[in-house]
């Protein structure tokens, strides 16, 4: 219910950040054309008064207007030459206008686009379906599961240290082929980093065509070349990619498990474990306290010599229940269920 209550809510959400976005854009789609037009209107104007001047010094340098001294030529190539510069002012503005309303835009709709379609895919089920044993083990009984050893509740400990704690599924433990387990990371993260890395493109990316197009328009001195634009979409850009990156790198532990050399290998402790050196797995919920508090669990892995380590730690209990079930299975190592 709680769950379907988050959704709806959601759903609400983004309908109204979609209407107030849709607004937003007609209004300044409105300015922005205003301002282009005024800015064409003015161009145009100064384009018809050069075409006058240009118009008088031709007939003034040919004699046809009589009156005409050399000054007064002098005059006409000087106000020629100063509205020429103007008019490329103006030119250079507009086009400034128009780089300046494409960033914006075009980096505001990839970076809400990519956000809605992640919440989306949250509303519309970021995991696939469980599969038919794993359906199995939700609806039986632990000490019905076939195979599956439990070990008294007395034999628990302290929780090991998480590697990282999260409202979310951020990984799942899945068999490569039949003698391997490894923890690789869950659709959810990855669409999520993948949304951080992605998101602040669009503004780039605009930046960067711009950028093509006057490098490939002729030589144009670097010094002369606009670059604040283009400074602040890498600077906005370097804080999203980096988020991204990291929760591609640091979502799960990698860990992989072979049942041929009986191994487990955890690379981010830097260790492997002998399958025979492992006691029990333990099923913990732990607290995680912070702005909100939410439950966050646990697939610890006891050791013989009385430590233990983190295999794996998320917040959804139904997708960890299974793994470690797996888990437990594939090691033929008792369970203890907190």
């Amino acid at each position: 219910m709680i769950k379907w209550t988050i959704r709806v809510l959601i759903l609400i959400l983004i309908t109204m950040v979609i209407g107030a976005a849709a607004h937003q854009v007609k209004r300044s789609w409105s300015l922005h054309h205003q301002s282009m037009e005024s800015h064409s209107e003015r161009i145009d104007k100064h384009r018809t008064e050069l075409a006058e001047l240009r118009h008088e010094l031709e007939q003034a340098t040919t004699g046809a207007a009589s009156d005409s001294t050399e000054e007064d030529i002098r005059l006409l190539e000087t106000r020629i030459a100063d509205a020429n510069i103007f008019i490329i002012a103006l030119e250079k503005g507009k086009s400034r206008l128009q780089r300046s309303f494409l960033r914006v835009w075009i980096g505001n709709a990839v970076m809400f686009g990519t956000f809605i379609l992640l919440g989306l895919y949250y509303l519309l089920g970021s995991e696939p379906g469980f599969s038919r044993d794993e359906r199995q083990w939700l609806e039986s009984e632990p000490g019905n599961i076939p195979g599956l050893q439990l070990a008294p509740q007395s034999s628990q400990r302290d929780a090991a240290p998480a590697r990282n704690a999260s409202n979310f599924s951020t990984g799942r433990l899945k068999a490569t082929n039949k003698h391997k387990l490894k923890v690789v990371r869950s659709k959810t993260l990855t669409i999520m980093a993948l949304a951080f890395l992605l998101s602040p493109h669009g503004a780039l990316g605009v930046e960067l065509y711009f950028l093509y197009q006057s490098l490939t328009g002729g030589p144009i001195p670097i010094q002369f070349m606009e670059w604040g634009g283009f400074m602040q979409s890498v600077m906005l850009a370097i804080p999203f990619s980096l988020v991204g990156l990291y929760l591609l790198g640091s979502g799960t532990s990698n860990a992989t498990l072979d049942s041929r050399k009986e191994l487990l290998t955890l690379p981010g402790n830097k260790r492997n474990i002998r399958f025979r050196d492992v006691e029990s797995l333990q099923l913990n919920k732990l607290l995680t306290t912070g702005e909100r508090s939410y439950v966050n669990n646990q697939i610890q892995v006891n050791l013989q010599n009385g430590e233990s380590v983190s295999l794996l730690s998320h917040a959804d209990k139904e997708q960890i229940y299974v793994d470690i079930i797996r888990t437990a299975l594939f090691m033929r190592k008792p369970l203890i269920l907190t």
